[in-house]
């Protein structure tokens, strides 16, 4: 075999051998990826049944729950103009006041008294899809439930914390304030302001009031204004252990007799929704 023909078998073994060499390393790269994928998965199982456990150990017996939760809706506007006697121009917002009432306990102790509560995560679902639709989920004075606000003085907050008092102190029910004892619901007001901005509003026969019938006088139909919201109430015992609700609420505008284009609607909602313990 001359020196030329050695040389290519040479080179030709080497490309075999490097060729052989990546196809070993590509299997055992896969090998190993294919393994942590298979730890990982057991131990993500582990960790969740372990998760699992340990809420089920903690919630072995309902501490808070929400008894029930009351909706009262109307409607307001703002008029800007008058056009003529025959129509207006308003502004129109619609609102619902929400009262939460807590399941009062058989006992009052460390792990039943409140020493802190307060709300987070809010966010809302919106059909509107006009850009000057502006929601917004505030403390209501529990005196003023049923009224509307100050449109002007609305705030969007992230979170909504109560100050929390002993029975022998007095609640100042324009600030948000709870008993230990909760015997007083949490209240909030839930605002879709200016779902129509310079809505021309006609002059009938009927007189104008600034209630739920301007949304029947404007042609807003309800499926499109249905409040929807999302937020977390939490509590904090006298045991330090902290328990939250991850509450969903799409406020009904409307039942088989009734609706806010009557003026107003008011419902109630029974057994809504639970604690649980997460330390």
């Amino acid at each position: 075999m001359t020196k030329e023909k050695q040389s290519k078998l040479k080179l030709k073994l080497n490309k075999r051998l490097i060729i052989k060499s990546i196809i070993t390393i590509l299997l055992v790269v896969i090998l190993l990826f294919l393994c942590y994928r298979v730890i990982n998965r057991i131990f993500l199982k582990v960790n969740f049944e372990s998760n699992i456990e340990n809420l089920s150990t903690l919630n072995a017996s309902t501490v808070f729950s929400i008894e029930k939760v009351a909706l009262y809706s109307s409607a307001s506007g703002v008029q800007k103009e008058e056009t003529s006697s025959a129509s207006w121009i308003m502004d129109i917002s619609q609102y619902t006041d929400i009262a939460i009432y807590l399941n009062s306990p058989t006992s009052y102790s460390d792990e039943t008294a409140i020493q802190a509560l307060w709300i987070d995560s809010i966010s809302f679902v919106s059909d509107i899809t006009e850009e000057s639709s502006n929601q917004s989920l505030n403390y209501k004075n529990i005196y003023e439930f049923g009224k509307v606000s100050d449109l002007t003085t609305l705030t969007n907050p992230f979170s909504i914390s109560y100050e929390i008092l002993s029975a022998n102190q007095t609640i100042d029910y324009t600030k948000p304030q709870m008993y230990e004892t909760y015997d007083n619901p949490i209240t909030l007001e839930f605002v879709n302001k200016n779902i129509k901005e310079n809505q021309t509003i006609q002059n009938t026969s009927d007189s104008l009031e600034f209630n739920g019938s301007l949304l029947k006088r404007a042609n807003i139909l309800l499926e499109e204004i249905t409040p929807k919201m999302k937020f977390t109430i939490h509590i904090l015992n006298n045991l330090n252990q902290e328990f939250i609700c991850n509450y969903y609420l799409e406020v009904p505008l409307k039942d088989a007799e009734k609706s806010i284009y009557d003026g107003s609607y008011y419902t109630e909602i029974q057994n809504p929704g639970l604690f649980y313990r997460i330390s």
